[in-house]
């Protein structure tokens, strides 16, 4: 976890899945829902158009339990989509990676999520590296299963 000034960084893990190649110099995403309901590809989707709307067109198609691939009309609009990230769609958390479609991609190889958080009024006393990896563990204890703290000091 980084700490700059009052903001915060995580790194979560995710279950692996085996992914097959689909195609050469393609513009693509591979984005894994963290959650232990099963996703749809109408919901992915339709997800995936609402939020990212703005920056193109994009299909989505399913490759394994909760693991899909977006597919984008250039590499500009994957890489905006890519440059905003962690994504949140339909409440669910989002593990995005770059895809090119020629190698075989496991899910194991999109395996965090970087993560900023805000921590207003924070006393100096919680301003270590111990303190900051208590509170990551508190505010998610089920959630991450590596945190790599460095505090970084800031202003406040």
């Amino acid at each position: 976890m980084t700490v700059r000034g009052e903001k915060s960084h995580l790194v979560l893990n995710v279950r692996p899945t085996i992914v097959r190649a689909r195609g050469s110099g393609m513009a693509m995403l591979l984005g894994k829902w963290i959650t232990d309901t099963s996703i749809n590809v109408h919901k992915a989707k339709n997800a995936a158009i609402g939020k990212w709307r703005a920056y193109g067109d994009v299909q989505a198609k399913k490759e394994a339990e909760n693991l899909f691939v977006y597919t984008f009309q250039s590499q500009q609009q994957r890489d905006a989509v890519w440059e905003t990230r962690p994504w949140n769609l339909s409440n669910t958390l989002i593990a995005l990676k770059k895809w090119d479609g020629e190698q075989k991609a496991e899910s194991d190889d999109i395996n965090t999520i970087t993560l900023w958080i805000q921590m207003h009024d924070l006393p100096q006393s919680l301003k270590d590296e111990e303190a900051i990896q208590a509170l990551a563990e508190y505010i998610f204890p089920t959630s991450i299963a590596l945190i790599s703290p460095t505090l970084i000091s800031g202003d406040g």
